[in-house]
């Protein structure tokens, strides 16, 4: 997982993940999936691209 911090995060904030497939590999059973974390604002707090093993 690619991680990158853009913001600050506080106690009592709301958090809202969202995240999008983008690559899907048949062969190593895998996904790459980018995700925004925004707060209550709708400002942007982090971004990250995780890359997740699927199971059969």
């Amino acid at each position: 997982m690619k991680t990158k911090f853009s913001g600050v995060v506080y106690v009592g904030d709301e958090l809202t993940i969202e995240g999008t497939v983008t690559e899907k590999n048949d062969t190593f059973k895998l996904i790459i999936i980018k995700v925004v974390i925004l707060n209550q604002n709708g400002e942007k707090v982090c971004k990250a691209e995780m890359q997740v093993g699927l199971i059969e």
